[in-house]
């Protein structure tokens, strides 16, 4: 290499510009936000935050401004949330004033919520989901924009804006901090709905309680199926439509839609009649809003694409048959994934939303646990269910034990146990060919050997349990 006068000089500008972004962009203690003017990570959250310890708009120091003061790692998150949307001011309206906001993490809140219109009070406990606190903040600019608009709609809009930084819109929903498969014939009260994590920001004002009383007219059933679990569905249709548009179209369909915002203002239902479902609510609707963004064509039926996107039940990863599950659930801190629950009713409950106006037969569940007690007749009600392809039937009398193998299953740990602990009685039942067996028996009561015309049957070492070999695979492999 071969060093000239320029050399040093350009060294020293080399170093100068690693600096300066060091100080004033790595070490900043502020945040660059259109919306946000300051940002309160402590406290008790109440309103003469001025007091408090907190992080400023950076366009409130002079340019060449730098601080020492480091940021705690919550800081540096919750800045770190809220500025992955400023690339979408380069796509809002120029003429879009909202704010300037100031964020309040808070914890004792569950939900967020604006006070005295520009103080955005956050859960703590909802920053885990990343996406949470930047949506909430596109939802109160966008209501503070579009007073006119429904708040059903503005919500629709704020979470189809972060979808473009997300990278697309999640195909499930968050429920009691699970995440739960997204299916458009879901049929979730509007009690439940209102009582869960799904319920954010976007439907505050259908889900506000003061005292722990319902705000809800007394003429509103909340145990019917709402409409409001079909937010995801249009903006499923607004990502389809934004997705067929070149890319100058793409910002000016932006613009437009929320210039329109206002128009959308129609009410929502907020409980549907029993002859409707989401589904046909959907359809309907999505026209409507289809005719205000003046969309003159779709680039694909609506209804063909979503016919076609959830022509199969809701799929179900694993459940619980308990036949007189009532909704009580571990606590909080039980590592859950596999949370349903189905009762003796084919009722399905979920953790967080309760008791699910979905019919087991609705849904396909991959694998059903069942814990009892004795021979599992093939008369009993567990049969009658017909919503998986294998039921796991665990044989167990004493209750305390009984006990800790369903808690088990809520930890996501039942399978493991029964493969892993060789003690465990169980029988692993092939469903449709368990019906079949059914439907043709002249005795229910009769053993699995003469039900399915056992053959044989075979030690397999690595599940430490028995398989039959039979013209008809009734029992997959058992344990006695």
């Amino acid at each position: 290499m071969r060093w000239t006068w320029l050399t040093l000089p350009s060294l020293i500008c080399f170093g100068l510009v690693v600096w300066l972004l060091s100080t004033n962009l790595g070490m900043r203690d502020c945040i660059n936000s259109r919306f946000v003017k300051k940002v309160v990570t402590d406290g008790s959250g109440q309103l003469s935050i001025s007091a408090l310890k907190s992080m400023r708009n950076c366009s409130s120091y002079p340019l060449n401004f730098s601080s020492s003061q480091s940021l705690t790692p919550l800081q540096i998150e919750v800045r770190q949330q809220l500025e992955s949307i400023n690339w979408l001011e380069n796509l809002l309206p120029e003429r879009l004033q909202a704010g300037p906001f100031v964020v309040v993490v808070v914890e004792e809140f569950e939900k967020p919520l604006l006070r005295n219109g520009f103080i955005i009070q956050f859960p703590k406990s909802q920053l885990s989901d990343s996406s949470a606190l930047p949506r909430t903040l596109l939802f109160y600019v966008l209501r503070s924009y579009a007073k006119q608009a429904h708040g059903f709609f503005v919500g629709i809009y704020a979470d189809f804006l972060y979808s473009l930084v997300g990278g697309g819109i999640s195909k499930s929903v968050t429920a009691g901090g699970d995440q739960i498969p997204y299916h458009i014939d879901l049929k979730v009260s509007l009690r439940n709905y209102c009582n869960s994590n799904i319920a954010s920001s976007d439907h505050l004002e259908f889900c506000a309680y003061q005292n722990g009383v319902s705000s809800f007219p007394s003429n509103v059933d909340q145990n019917g199926s709402t409409s409001l679990i079909s937010s995801k569905l249009f903006e499923e249709q607004l990502l389809d439509f934004y997705n067929s548009l070149s890319i100058g179209n793409k910002v000016n369909f932006v613009r437009s839609m929320i210039e329109k915002l206002d128009q959308l203002s129609w009410s929502v239902p907020l409980v549907l009649p029993k002859d409707m479902s989401v589904k046909k609510w959907f359809f309907s609707e999505i026209y409507k809003l289809a005719e205000v963004l003046n969309w003159r064509s779709f680039t694909q039926d609506p209804i063909a694409i979503f016919n076609d996107r959830n022509s199969k039940p809701m799929q179900i990863e694993a459940a619980l048959y308990s036949p007189s599950f009532s909704g009580q659930w571990p606590a909080d801190n039980s590592d859950v994934r596999n949370h349903f629950v189905v009762d003796s009713n084919r009722n399905i409950w979920l953790r967080g939303l309760g008791k699910l106006n979905t019919l087991a037969d609705e849904v396909e569940i991959k694998s059903m646990f069942f814990v009892g007690c004795g021979v599992l007749a093939l008369n009993h009600e567990v049969f009658k269910i017909n919503a998986s392809r294998r039921l796991f039937y665990v044989d167990e009398c004493d209750k305390e034990k009984s006990f800790d193998l369903e808690q088990k299953f809520f930890q996501d740990q039942l399978a493991e146990e029964i493969w892993k602990n060789d003690s465990i009685k169980f029988v692993e039942f092939f469903l449709p060919s368990v019906l079949y067996t059914i439907k043709h028996s002249n005795n229910l009561t009769a053993s699995y050997s003469k039900q399915f015309s056992w053959e044989s049957v075979r030690f397999e070492k690595s599940t430490k349990s028995f398989r039959p070999l039979a013209p008809v695979e009734g029992v997959i492999r058992f344990r006695n």
